[in-house]
């Protein structure tokens, strides 16, 4: 036989440098690849467990039972939902109510199935003493499809109220997830006295993570959502957000198929929001007041190419009067199409309101707002949709749309 080759590197390859171990700054254990900084995990979590332990005793709250390992990783855990807690909470007694619950949680076990919003809680939530909201929400086609959501209310295991909804196309799931939180909230604000501690189950890890205050809220069409959801949790003594599992989250996604399923299932009426039927079915109509002097337009334009269309829906008081869909036009300004159609929904609240009448215009053609049109002897006031009113102006779109196609 022949003598081996000697192996030759390729023709500008560069030879591979010997690979440094990286080793642990405290007790010199191999590092993996993955690992972050310069600690392994069990020097990592002694190092946080030391800086939470005297912030805990600090605030009076009890040592914790279980083994050494346990009881390292269940402090940081509580340490961190304490402070995101004290943090939303600024009255005094909603914090010491607050406090009293968490000293009342001293297995190390429990806090660790709490787990954090990166991990998924094993916990079951028929067997979660108190109050219970458990919601889901879903998306036919993210973003853009429509979007669904259920909630339901558990009392010490029992099954107390539930909730469905349809919020409309043009959403996304998360979106859709936030609607399903918020009608959970006040499922909760019905049957559970102010002051409660609630613990809210979702398998969203999004929705929890902002709700916890560890992600930070960056979507504007999500924050006044996270904004109303904090203003409900604000009204209960604590609450607890856990993320579990999809199957453990079962019913509350039954909840949001049946939504999907129903289309004309109306939502939870938010504060302020009423929910009569129209043919904008399951989407929350933002009452302007309860005087008949006062009327509420959505208008937008819609349309493909040269073929734009605008829509408008007018209200008054709580009750639908009446929708205006301008002709198809072509080669006309989508400003100009809506200010056109908006003459017409003047010349209506005349007929019904020659003077004095409040009308609220929801729109987001930049154009409107900066100049807005000329309604007579009515006081106007134009604006952009916020929070359920972005599901009802994307509605209103959808008429102008259907009126391109026809």
């Amino acid at each position: 036989m022949g003598k081996k080759k000697p192996l030759r590197s390729k023709p500008g390859s560069k030879a591979r440098a010997p690979s440094s171990a990286k080793s642990c700054g405290r007790c010199g254990k191999s590092l993996d690849r993955k690992t972050r900084g310069n600690s392994c995990s069990s020097c990592w979590l002694e190092e946080q467990a030391a800086v939470a332990a005297p912030q805990a005793r600090e605030l009076g709250l009890p040592e914790l039972t279980g083994t050494s390992k346990q009881i390292q990783y269940a402090i940081v855990l509580r340490q961190k939902h304490v402070a995101a807690e004290l943090a939303r909470l600024l009255d005094e007694s909603g914090r010491q109510s607050f406090l009293a619950g968490v000293s009342a949680r001293t297995e190390a076990k429990w806090w660790i199935e709490r787990g954090p919003s990166s991990t998924r809680s094993r916990v079951d939530p028929g067997a979660v003493a108190g109050a219970v909201v458990q919601f889901d929400g879903g998306c036919t086609k993210n973003p853009g499809g429509v979007g669904t959501f259920g909630a339901l209310l558990r009392l010490d295991g029992s099954m107390k109220d539930q909730t469905c909804g349809n919020i409309g196309r043009g959403t996304t799931s998360n979106k859709a997830e936030y609607h399903g939180l918020i009608a959970g909230l006040r499922l909760a604000g019905k049957h559970v006295p102010p002051g409660t501690s609630l613990t809210v189950m979702g398998d969203s890890k999004l929705v929890i993570s902002q709700m916890r205050q560890e992600w930070k809220v960056l979507d504007e069409g999500i924050r006044s959502l996270w904004e109303e959801a904090q203003t409900l949790a604000a009204s209960f003594g604590s609450v607890t957000y856990l993320r579990i599992p999809r199957d453990k989250n079962r019913d509350a996604d039954a909840l949001a198929r049946k939504a999907l399923r129903d289309r004309s299932t109306q939502l939870e009426a938010p504060s302020g929001v009423s929910t009569k039927p129209s043919l904008i079915s399951a989407v929350p109509m933002p009452a302007v007041g309860a005087s008949a002097a006062s009327f509420l337009v959505a208008a937008a334009a819609g349309g493909q190419g040269v073929r734009v269309a605008a829509a408008a829906v007018l209200w008054q008081g709580s009750d639908e009067l009446r929708r205006f869909e301008s002709p198809v036009g072509s080669g006309v300004s989508i400003p100009e199409v809506l200010r056109r159609l908006l003459e017409r929904v003047r010349a209506a609240i005349a007929e019904i309101k020659p003077q004095g009448a409040r009308v609220t215009l929801l729109s987001r053609e930049e154009a409107l707002i900066k100049m807005p049109p000329d309604f007579g002897q009515s006081t106007l006031e134009v604006r952009r949709p916020v929070g359920a009113e972005e599901a009802l102006l994307q509605r209103v779109k959808g008429l102008a749309r259907q009126a391109t196609r026809a």
